[in-house]
């Protein structure tokens, strides 16, 4: 039997979903051939040539905006499905071809547009909500990626506890490496010779980055250390009022703004850190921790949502509304080595037990519940 995925959201600078959707694919490839299964991929024509996607066949899909993409989606997919004899198609990113003959399994990362209506521009939390309750509702199987998204889809549509189930995501495989080279430096980047912790996300409300720039200001009155804060992402919905925070606060000249940055940057962000913080108030999965963990940096985390799912008991968890909480954590770590070690340590072991040949094991398993 056929298997089609849709990988024409993934966006040219992926992350959080964008990872997930390129990871999945390359994982499902390599395995479904031995479950039996023949693997497409339907991609935009910029898309294909990759060679995360190169074992499958790509079927070309054209070039597309988002709106672009919602018409082909709905409209245009459901005949190419049924013209390549595709039995089941694995939507990984909110959306299903409503009108598609085949079976259908859509992959849901969180609810923050029906939880959290205002975090969002109104059309873009529209559209989500109608997509996601569409889902709900056509979908034959729904993947959430954490147990705190499943129980918020129960909770909002309960008609979906038959044919919901947790399928944990990983992070980029590169961030599981062993450290290869002392050339990883982070001095090329201006501001970054001393300590520093890091934030990783889009820049966005419902990351908490105000507040953990109130605490990081709480935390440099308190020690008068040399640290910086090293912020990496890029811009999202609603970024300007928190460069205004940036920019008026007392301590903006160790706040380093550095935008998006390739994987090896990346990487060796991570490891030079003294830990990262992910002060977030929601997350559907949250793998800025997990990649931290797979390189042996310590993490502080927030307690909400699905976050303590990800980490288990290696990192210091805070409540993300508490700056107080949230500067007590940054200086327990800075101020104690030996705590350092244990949680780098905890994060790697935890790291270990997520993996995307097993998110892909256990999403053929949904694939062969459905068509077996």
């Amino acid at each position: 039997m056929r298997i089609g995925i849709d990988i024409t959201s993934i966006p040219l600078q992926p992350a959080g979903i964008g990872v997930y959707i390129t990871y999945l694919t390359k994982s499902l490839i390599a395995l479904a051939p031995k479950s039996g299964f023949e693997m497409l991929v339907f991609g935009r024509n910029d898309q294909q040539g990759l060679p995360e996607f190169s074992n499958a066949e790509f079927v070309a899909c054209g070039a597309m905006t988002r709106a672009k993409r919602l018409m082909w989606e709905q409209v245009f997919l459901p005949k190419l499905l049924s013209r390549k004899g595709i039995s089941l198609l694995h939507s990984p990113n909110y959306s299903i071809p409503v009108l598609a003959a085949c079976r259908k399994v859509c992959t849901i990362h969180d609810l923050t547009s029906l939880n959290f209506p205002g975090r969002r521009k109104f059309w873009h939390g529209a559209y989500f909500r109608k997509m996601i309750s569409v889902s709900a509702h056509f979908a034959d199987f729904i993947i959430a990626d954490s147990n705190s998204t499943r129980d918020d889809m129960i909770r909002h549509f309960p008609d979906v506890r038959s044919k919901i189930r947790t399928v944990y995501p990983s992070c980029r495989p590169i961030f599981g490496l062993e450290k290869e080279t002392q050339s990883e430096q982070t001095s090329a980047l201006p501001g970054l010779e001393s300590d520093y912790f890091l934030f990783v996300s889009t820049i966005e409300p419902s990351k908490n980055l105000e507040r953990l720039i109130d605490a990081f200001e709480i935390f440099k009155t308190r020690t008068g250390a040399r640290t910086r804060l090293a912020i990496v992402g890029k811009m999202g919905w609603n970024y300007r009022e928190t460069i205004a925070k940036i920019e008026k606060s007392p301590v903006t000249q160790d706040i380093k703004l550095l935008g998006y940055q390739d994987n090896q940057t990346l990487i060796a962000l991570y490891r030079n850190a003294l830990a990262l913080i992910y002060p977030s108030l929601y997350e559907g999965f949250g793998i800025p921790p997990l990649e931290a963990m797979s390189v042996n940096t310590p993490v502080l985390a927030s307690s909400a949502s699905s976050i303590p799912e990800v980490v288990g008991d290696a990192a210091l968890l805070f409540d993300p509304k508490d700056t107080n909480e949230i500067a007590h954590r940054m200086l327990q770590v800075y101020e104690d080595k030996e705590l350092r070690k244990r949680l780098s340590d905890l994060g790697a072991q935890r790291a270990r037990l997520f993996s995307w040949d097993r998110t892909a094991r256990e999403t053929i398993a949904i694939d062969e519940l459905i068509l077996r």
